[in-house]
């Protein structure tokens, strides 16, 4: 099953069988970035923010509803309004929140 995690930099599309599972991946996925010379779907800005801690993800539904996310390294099953608040509180000013990157199987 596809899954759309949002970083608070860029949305990916994930293949995963759970929410959470998505996640691990993504995070598995910046993990490997800092080993490759480009990568044009994830920016060492990610790999640096994964490294300090300060990486928040939120999982959302077909409609772009937040459903899940990890704040702050804890994983939540259901996001509230507080949350959300959080999670765009510490989104880059930068951020469109524009396109998703469909990531496909390694």
């Amino acid at each position: 099953m596809r899954h759309l995690v949002a970083t608070g930099i860029v949305k990916f599309s994930i293949e995963a069988e759970s929410p959470r599972d998505a996640i691990a991946e993504l995070k598995a996925r910046i993990d490997r970035r800092r080993h490759e010379h480009h990568n044009p779907d994830i920016g060492m800005s990610l790999v640096e923010a994964l490294d300090a801690g300060t990486l928040d993800f939120m999982v959302l539904d077909e409609n772009q509803r937040p459903i899940c996310g990890e704040f702050d390294g804890r994983f939540y099953s259901r996001v509230d309004d507080e949350l959300v608040r959080h999670f765009y509180r510490n989104m880059p000013n930068t951020s469109d929140f524009g396109g998703v990157r469909h990531l496909d199987n390694d």
